[in-house]
């Protein structure tokens, strides 16, 4: 159960602070080891870019597909 803890403590300090505390970083890493933690963290890392863009575009969602929250009003 740590290891679920471990990695929503990394991806909130990631988002955070863009850095990530040693003792964290040692529970996932065990968890995902080397090549893991390099995908792990590049997810991370690609997601709000990709919003970013999707956003920047008005990028709506497939057709029939319902939004999972209320759409604010544009600005």
């Amino acid at each position: 159960m740590i290891s679920n803890w471990a990695t929503c403590d990394l991806i909130t300090k990631l988002y955070e602070t863009n850095r990530i505390h040693n003792r964290i970083y040692a529970c996932v890493h065990a968890l995902l080891g080397d090549d893991g933690m390099i995908e792990f963290v590049g997810i991370l890392g690609s997601y709000p870019a990709v919003s970013a863009l999707l956003n920047a575009i008005k990028m709506p969602p497939p057709q029939g597909v319902a939004l999972p929250f209320v759409k604010p009003r544009s600005t």
